[in-house]
């Protein structure tokens, strides 16, 4: 648990208690207020954790921007692709796919591996240093 950001602490005899570490308390405030302009603007915003995409809708028209990742190991992920239909583009959606799974994976210890180009540039032009111990370059894949 102290690798995802939580402290542990003894209180009593068999009391056990989790707490999270204020920088994370303060890093979740503050993507949540920028989900919360985001829905603002009118984009229904939604992450699945624990699946292969993560996508946002503009609530109106349905289309889908969307950042997909595949598993190559437990822990490492290979961020492969995203798209951004016309009605979002201009308007931040890509990056804001991209922040999100930059810190989703960040905040649980995942490599990734950014092999879209979108993805690269992200990280390239914010660098950060709570991920970039995380980001991992020429993997090997099968097949290719």
């Amino acid at each position: 648990m102290k690798g995802m950001g939580f402290q542990y602490t003894k209180r009593g005899e068999n009391r056990h208690l989790f707490r999270e570490e204020k920088t994370m308390v303060n890093h979740r405030c503050a993507y949540l207020r920028q989900i919360r302009e985001y829905r603002e603007l009118g984009f229904d915003i939604v992450y699945t954790d624990e699946t292969p995409r993560s996508d946002a809708t503009d609530g109106i028209s349905g289309e889908k921007a969307v950042l997909q990742y595949d598993w190559l190991t437990e822990d490492l992920v290979d961020l492969y692709h995203t798209e951004v239909p016309p009605v979002f583009r201009g308007r931040g959606v890509g990056k804001l796919l991209a922040k999100a799974a930059l810190e989703h994976f960040t905040e649980k210890k995942i490599r990734m591996s950014p092999t879209c180009t979108f993805i690269q540039k992200y990280v390239n032009d914010n660098p950060s240093p709570s991920y970039s111990s995380l980001i991992v370059s020429d993997i090997p894949r099968p097949g290719l």
